[in-house]
Parts: structure tokens; C-alpha cells; sequence
């Protein structure tokens, strides 16, 4: 029988209808502890071309400043480069793309955007593996 949880703040309501299995999902969710610490960690696949930059990954999106750690591992034996764009600075701003390698921290502008990598392989191309937190 589906349970209906009701919280009112305020002149604020939610409601939260939980099906089959939704107990068990809830009281999974409150031993793990802090449920955001579960979902901080995503992980993404990309592809570096042999000596060009390949194409576009979006990795994270945001409201407002955040900061992310952005990590990568080629699948093969190339040296692979990684190179991310986003908005960095005061107020909006202002587009910029850095370079890296392995792993980088990044914080971005107080903006609404999207975090892009793209990753190139030297001298061959891979598959590339990564993770990007929070």
C-alpha cells in the first residue's frame, strides 16, 4: 500500500508518495549517513583524439559558485591531456579554458552554466575515464 509523507514549513507543503520497496529505500538512504556524500562522486567517458582535441564532455553544471575536482585516466598507454572550459571570476565572470593533466580543482563564477572537458591523446588516441566532485 503506497505511504504519502506530508512536511509542511510554513505556508510550504511537499509531498512525497513512496511505493512498493520505499521503506526500504529511505531507511538504506539514513544508514549511509549523509545521503550527498553518495552522490558527490560521477564519473564520465570520454574520448581523446590522436593529436586534436576531441569532442566536448559536459562533466558538471551549476547554480551559482561552486568548486569541482575534474580527474582522468587514459584506457590505454597514450599520454592523454585534458583541457576544461567554464566561467571563472567576480560576478558572471568570464569564459576561460585551462589546460591540465590528471586533475585539476576548479571554481567557477557565480553563474549558471555548464563545466566542459575535452581530452587529447599524444601521439594516439584513447578512451578516457573520469570524475568529476562534487
Amino acid at each position: 500500500m503506497p505511504k504519502t509523507i506530508t512536511r509542511n514549513k510554513a505556508s510550504r507543503s511537499a509531498v512525497v508518495h513512496l511505493g512498493a520497496g520505499g521503506d526500504e529505500i529511505v531507511k538504506a538512504a539514513i544508514r549511509s549517513g549523509d545521503a550527498r556524500s553518495n552522490l558527490a562522486l560521477r564519473t564520465f567517458a570520454a574520448y581523446a583524439a590522436p593529436m586534436i582535441w576531441g569532442p566536448d564532455v559536459v562533466v558538471a553544471s551549476h547554480i551559482g559558485s561552486a568548486t569541482f575536482t575534474i580527474s582522468y585516466e587514459a584506457v590505454g598507454d597514450t599520454l592523454v591531456m585534458g583541457r576544461v572550459t567554464y566561467y571563472k571570476g567576480d560576478d558572471a565572470g568570464q569564459k576561460v579554458t585551462e589546460e591540465f593533466r590528471d586533475e585539476t580543482t576548479i571554481t567557477t563564477s557565480n553563474s549558471v552554466a555548464n563545466v566542459v572537458c575535452d581530452f587529447k591523446g599524444i601521439p594516439t588516441g584513447s578512451a578516457v575515464n573520469g570524475t568529476v566532485t562534487p
